[in-house]
């Protein structure tokens, strides 16, 4: 039998249908990651260098907490502490593009951040800043080495500027060092690659040692109090499951409460009232990790607009969690759709030209199976013949052929017409064949023929059985 050419190019269709949903898939994988990592921001957030850990740590402590990436305001009265990390070792100066891999690894400042943002917000509400300390390369590279910490001198030079202008910073050359530590009337042991801590600060010291101190409590030009943790390996992803750190992040923030509940009040000036941004550290109210660079705090009963210019940062919050689920399922409906769309190209596809040919080749093919099953190759034949017959009354007369009459006869009386030999020939290859394998192979070969012949003589082309 031979195989339908119709079918045939279905398959083909089907075989290119899959390279076309494979081919969806890749672009849409692609496009989701693309958008995933659309924010340098959150990556860096979640890199060693991050706090995403820290809010996680916190939140499991019973304690309110949160990454504030901007598009609303800070309140103040109702944020308990701002954790302020800095990415920029020089306020005055914005941050030089780097265009070489060796200058990004290189590069001290990650986000810039300008001295009267930063002047704004440690004096609008009680704020923990932590000071830089590895260059972009480490997170990069994922490595700690010394030849990524930033220069002293440049931090030294950023100290002047957040409100030390005699600090100064000490950095242990020693390697890893794993240091008991007494804070909020506990001892914890915090291990700290290269530990970084401030002398000289001019500030009082809450966690170390005078001349060593990790955690200070200073004062800001307006004289409200902010607090300076020097090494950010203490709260950072990086360091955060180190020796006793995480434990000791939590000691941290409560002896910022205890200190901050002794602090008297600014005063705001004649009229005597209470400056809003001396509110102290409250654990009772969320903990807010500031990754902004602009300041987005008011004060309590603010109710204007968002006056704000929006950034591509605003945008890419549209693809985090949970929009990140509705991005997925429209790329995947998208992906469907466009699948069937190159599937359905054009009209239906169709296995058999007219529907009474397909239903009457199928119900010979299944009754050709019940005679080869049961060993009657004659009738088969018999039965292919008559088939045949009545396809060729079909090819040469068309609409006009008898329904009601017998294709031999209606066939040979219209050859006759033309060729009584070639009338009679037909008649005889159409004759019942015998039951000798042999003489069936004859008789189909000597009908196949004959029924080409009579094709010929009519000007038609032969259509294979």
């Amino acid at each position: 039998m031979s195989t339908n050419p119709t079918t045939s190019s279905i398959a083909k269709r089907g075989s290119g249908n899959e390279i076309l949903v494979i081919g969806g898939v890749i672009v849409a994988v692609l496009a989701l990651l693309w958008l995933f990592n659309f924010d340098s921001n959150r990556a860096l957030q979640r890199s060693a260098s991050g706090y995403n850990g820290l809010v996680s740590w916190l939140r499991g402590n019973d304690i309110e907490a949160r990454s504030f990436r901007g598009g609303a305001r800070l309140t103040q009265g109702t944020i308990g502490v701002r954790i302020l990390p800095l990415f920029d070792v020089d306020l005055k100066t914005d941050q030089e593009t780097p265009t070489t891999r060796a200058e990004v690894i290189a590069q001290t400042t990650e986000k810039d951040l300008e001295l009267w943002i930063f002047e704004e917000k440690i004096s609008s509400l009680p704020t923990l800043v932590v000071l830089p300390k590895w260059r972009a390369g480490m997170r990069m590279l994922s490595v700690a080495h010394k030849d990524l910490l930033i220069p002293e001198q440049d931090l030294n030079r950023l100290l002047s500027q957040i409100g030390m202008p005699v600090g100064r910073l000490r950095r242990d050359p020693g390697g890893f060092a794993d240091v008991g530590h007494g804070i909020a009337g506990q001892e914890f042991r915090i291990g700290v690659l290269h530990t970084q801590t401030l002398r000289n600060s001019g500030c009082k010291t809450l966690l170390g040692l005078e001349d060593a101190q990790l955690l200070v409590e200073c004062k800001a030009f307006d004289g409200n109090v902010y607090w300076v943790l020097a090494d950010p390996d203490v709260l950072n992803n990086h360091g955060l499951s180190r020796s006793e750190n995480a434990d000791a992040a939590l000691a941290i923030l409560q002896a910022m409460e205890d200190s901050s509940a002794d602090i008297a009040p600014a005063s705001s000036g004649s009229d005597g009232e209470e400056a809003s941004a001396s509110h102290g550290v409250d654990l009772s109210k969320p903990v807010v990790v500031d990754h902004t660079n602009r300041f987005l705090t008011v004060e309590d009963g603010y109710y204007g607009g968002n006056d704000y210019e929006r950034d591509w940062n605003d945008f890419g919050r549209m693809f985090v969690w949970p929009f990140t689920m509705i991005w997925i399922a429209f790329a995947l409906v998208g992906a469907l759709v466009l699948w069937r769309a190159f599937t359905r190209y054009g009209p239906l596809a169709r296995v058999y030209e007219d529907e009474p040919r397909a239903s009457k080749e199928i119900s010979i093919a299944a009754k050709a199976r019940l005679l080869r099953l049961s060993n009657h190759d004659g009738a088969l034949l018999e039965a292919h013949i008559k088939a045949r017959l009545g396809q060729l009354a079909s090819d040469l007369l068309g609409p006009h052929r008898p329904a009601d009459q017998d294709p031999l006869e209606v066939l040979t009386r219209l050859v006759s017409r033309k060729s009584p030999e070639l009338a009679q020939e037909l008649a005889d290859a159409s004759a019942t064949p015998r039951h000798d394998s042999g003489d069936l192979l004859h008789h189909l070969d000597r009908f196949e023929d004959c029924y080409n012949k009579v094709h010929h003589e009519f000007g038609r082309t032969p259509v294979a059985g």
